[in-house]
């Protein structure tokens, strides 16, 4: 299974995410996953073969592409070698489904240019199971392959969020990467045997699972 760190916490210090890295590094995660600003201390941190992601347009993913753009640009600039977009949910929402991918579509050619894997965050509470497993197979369809179900800026439980973990997995044929609110063994080991891509874990929750 891939596992990943994921560092979101807008108020962390330095020191808690070079923590936070150390124990990743520790257990041999496959990536990490920072806001932008922290893209430096990570990159500091991790050792060869680690990947580091930077969040676009975190949590909505609502700015115009091409602010969103030259994000994405920076962060690669700055050593990102995965960029995880936060897809737009009005326009999804809106129906405005041209829009939609087109815009998906743009951070790619960018990604792909630059020799970056992108993948796409969306925000499963939003929507009918069935509405995300059609934007999971709209992704799928624009090459994109691995997608995480939610921001975690609203409230998540893991079960839940595995549920639509497999979901997209079984029905949009999508890498999913789970990441609810996980802090237990139990709740890592049935993630484990549940057949998903990978899982997310944050920095204060590494211990206890592994």
């Amino acid at each position: 299974m891939y596992h990943e760190l994921v560092c979101y916490d807008r108020t962390a210090l330095d020191e808690e995410v070079r923590t936070d890295m150390f124990a990743a590094v520790k257990y041999e995660f496959n990536s990490i996953a920072v806001l932008p600003c922290y893209l430096q201390v990570a990159k500091e941190s991790i050792v060869e073969g680690m990947d580091i992601s930077a969040v676009i347009d975190f949590p909505y993913g609502v700015s115009d592409m091409p602010i969103r753009s030259h994000a994405i640009i920076s962060a690669i600039r700055k050593g990102s070698t995965i960029i995880d977009l936060v897809v737009n949910n009005v326009y999804f929402i809106n129906k405005k489904y041209d829009k939609f991918y087109d815009d998906i579509e743009s951070a790619s050619v960018i990604c792909k240019e630059n020799r970056v894997l992108l993948r796409a965050i969306l925000e499963y509470r939003l929507f009918e199971y069935s509405d995300i497993v059609k934007m999971g197979n709209g992704l799928r369809e624009v090459n994109i392959e691995y997608i995480i179900p939610s921001t975690n800026s609203q409230l998540d439980v893991w079960d839940d969020n595995l549920a639509i973990s497999i979901e997209l997995t079984e029905k949009a044929k999508t890498k999913v990467i789970t990441n609810g609110n996980i802090w237990k063994k139990e709740q890592y080991q049935s993630i484990k045997k549940s057949g998903v891509f990978g899982v997310r874990l944050s920095g204060s929750a590494i211990e206890n699972i592994k």
